[in-house]
């Protein structure tokens, strides 16, 4: 378990951080623009700091 998520599309093990959104269309954009920073570390409010987040940024963006 763990990795890196937008809100924006309701996750079957953790389905509340999606009810938290009422722009979807904004999340996915907040979540572009935090990658166009090109992060070397993502500290998330929960989980553990992701290393190069890069590729699991780029995943979770895509599934959004």
């Amino acid at each position: 378990m763990g990795g890196v998520a937008v809100t924006a599309k309701k996750l079957q093990r953790f389905p509340l951080a999606a009810s938290a959104t009422n722009d979807p269309d904004a999340d996915r954009a907040s979540a572009r623009a935090l990658r166009a920073l090109d992060p070397s570390r993502l500290a998330p409010g929960h989980g553990k700091v992701v290393e190069a987040p890069a590729t699991a940024m780029d995943r979770a963006i895509a599934k959004a």
